[in-house]
């Protein structure tokens, strides 16, 4: 295989990240990785240049993030995949999923469907709506119309 160049390359980088936040007590992000016990392939983790196989033979662009399938599995060919930064925010481990009629998404999809304010949702959901409700009923249902008169 051609050498590849570790310097200024963002294969390398996300792959340097991914051991980092796994394997060093000192990173921020350790708490949410290594803490958990969520670690990198013995494969991936002893050479990078695994690791930029696997990322040109499935789909890697530059456009693209590395994401985990099962938040809770660790990062190896199996469990991962290239997504776009949208796709990956949700599969974020504290996202809300819901479920209407037998249908799975997080909550910010579900918002896109109803075409409804993500915040509107959770301040409904926060008053106590169900989840159906907190997406369907109309925005402004309850405040009575302000009439303005003329001078």
């Amino acid at each position: 295989m051609k050498k590849i160049s570790k310097h200024n390359n963002r294969l390398y980088n996300i792959w340097y990240n991914m051991n980092r936040r796994c394997f060093n007590k000192n990173a921020k992000d350790y708490k949410n990785y290594g803490a958990k016990g969520i670690k990198v392939c013995k494969n991936w983790k002893e050479d990078f240049y695994n690791f930029y196989e696997w990322a040109i033979n499935n789909n890697y662009n530059k456009d693209l993030t590395l994401d985990r399938i099962d938040n809770n599995k660790d990062y190896c060919p199996e469990n991962c995949r290239w997504v776009t930064l949208k796709e990956q925010h949700r599969n974020y481990s504290q996202n809300r999923n819901y479920i209407i009629n037998k249908e799975k998404k997080c909550l910010t999809e579900w918002c896109e469907l109803y075409n409804i304010k993500f915040t509107t949702v959770i301040y409904r959901l926060n008053k106590g709506m169900d989840i159906v409700e907190a997406l369907t009923k109309p925005i402004n249902a309850n405040k009575i119309p302000i009439k303005y008169r003329k001078e």
